[in-house]
């Protein structure tokens, strides 16, 4: 309403329900169902960070690079394998060039 949120619950969706409020005080308003006063509701206050610590939120990131994907690091172990599986093998194309100095 006009700007400001409410969270009454999820037991009114999908229900008929009146919303009473003063439109010169929207901290609260009230919630109406079968002609019977069920709740007061306060506006809903988002924060930046809604109640996580920022140096919570720093250490999630922080954790999430340490430990990497997991594909990531059997895709870097699959390609270390590959690499050490061709530095063992024997180059005949610079055996040849040694030949052709002599």
């Amino acid at each position: 309403m006009e700007g400001v949120i409410f969270d009454a619950g999820t037991e009114y969706v999908g229900k008929k329900i009146e919303v009473k409020y003063d439109p010169f005080d929207l901290e609260r308003v009230e919630i109406w169902e079968n002609n019977e006063k069920k709740k007061i509701v306060e506006h809903l206050k988002i924060k930046e960070y809604n109640g996580i610590k920022r140096s919570t939120a720093k250490n999630a990131i922080e954790s999430s690079k340490k430990s990497g994907s997991r594909l990531l690091a059997a895709l870097e172990k699959e390609k270390k394998a590959k690499q050490e599986k061709k530095n063992q093998a024997i180059s005949f194309s610079n055996i040849e060039k040694g030949a052709a100095n002599d």
